[in-house]
């Protein structure tokens, strides 16, 4: 009777699992699972977002800097926009640059961490930025990368927080999934982002 109830349970985890996320094709070409309750940003379909979703107020000069480089074609950036959040402020974003992630393995963990705080700091034009975090190989990302860095700072707006984890996915590439995120949303939407990292493969 246990053995049944066991595989009752698992059965019912695994489809509970699978409609509360769909999987799609990242703009990288590689495949995730995305929750149900986030809408990707591919091909610029922001406008057709807002026009299915009229209850959101959207601040036009913000979402054109957080486009910048997507549209503008300095950096590739794959937005997903939790719909029942203020997605200017709350958001899961993918972005993918060639270059050798091994490179990390050879250099000062120490330097990596304060390198990227002054990157940001650069980016954002802020002194000083609080970095929270910065974890080689954390528990809870399983994809097989030959290294994983898990970082969190002070985010670029009033009381936001940015995660990152930089992973291998492609040999020859590094990628980082990130998520901008309100103080307050951030334990909830970490949940997904932790989903979504584990969720990729080829």
């Amino acid at each position: 009777m246990k053995k049944i109830l066991f595989i009752f349970f698992l059965s019912f985890t695994l489809f509970s699992q699978n409609i509360n996320a769909k999987e799609i094709r990242s703009m990288f070409g590689f495949y995730l699972d995305l929750p149900k309750n986030y809408e990707p940003l591919q091909n610029l379909n922001l406008n057709q977002l807002i026009e299915e979703n009229p209850s959101i107020e959207v601040n036009e000069d913000l979402i054109n800097e957080m486009m910048i480089g997507t549209s503008k074609g300095d950096m590739d950036i794959e937005y997903f926009l939790p719909i029942k959040y203020n997605f200017e402020l709350n958001n899961i974003y993918i972005t993918q640059a060639e270059g050798n992630i091994k490179q990390y393995m050879s250099m000062k963990f120490s330097d990596i961490c304060l390198g990227i705080k002054n990157l940001y700091e650069g980016i954002w034009n802020k002194q000083n930025i609080k970095q929270h975090k910065c974890l080689k190989n954390p528990k809870e990302i399983k994809i097989n990368s030959p290294i994983t860095i898990n970082l969190i700072h002070n985010g670029p707006f009033r009381n936001t927080k940015l995660y990152n984890y930089i992973i291998e996915v492609d040999k020859g590439y590094t990628t980082t999934v990130s998520m901008l995120c309100e103080n307050i949303n951030c334990k909830k939407l970490k949940k997904d982002l932790v989903k979504i990292t584990n969720s990729i493969s080829k």
